[in-house]
C-alpha cells in the first residue's frame, strides 16, 4: 500500500479489535501481564466487585462505554461509583492473541 491510501482513523471510530491491537498488546508485551497489571490500583476493582462485560471485537468501543453509561444512568447509579470489569483489559491478550497456539479453548 502507499501512504497516500492510509487514512487516520478517528479513536471515536476505533472497535474493541482497534483498542487491543494498538493500545492493550502494544502496553502488555510481557508475558503473564493484562492491562488492568498496569492501572492504578484505585482503578481497578476487587475481585467479583460490579460487573463483567464481554463484548464482539467489531464493536465499536465508544458504543460500548455510552452503552454502559447509559445502563448505568437508567438505574440511578453514579458512574464514578460504579465498576465494570471488561474483559479485553482483565484477560492476557498477548496469550489469547498467540496465533501458534491454535484454538484458544485449549487454553482452560
Amino acid at each position: 500500500f502507499f501512504e497516500e491510501d492510509v487514512e487516520d482513523k478517528p479513536r471515536t471510530q476505533w472497535t474493541v479489535e482497534d483498542v487491543c491491537e494498538y493500545l492493550v498488546l502494544p502496553e502488555t508485551r510481557e508475558e503473564g501481564r493484562t492491562f488492568t497489571d498496569l492501572v492504578a490500583v484505585d482503578y481497578v476493582g476487587r475481585p467479583f466487585e460490579g460487573a463483567f462485560v464481554s463484548q464482539a471485537r467489531k464493536t465499536c468501543f465508544v458504543d460500548l462505554l455510552d452503552g454502559l453509561a447509559a445502563h448505568f444512568r437508567s438505574q440511578g447509579r453514579s458512574l464514578s461509583a460504579s465498576f465494570v470489569w471488561i474483559d479485553l483489559f482483565g484477560a492476557n491478550q498477548v496469550l489469547l492473541s498467540r496465533r501458534d497456539l491454535g484454538d484458544v479453548r485449549q487454553l482452560a
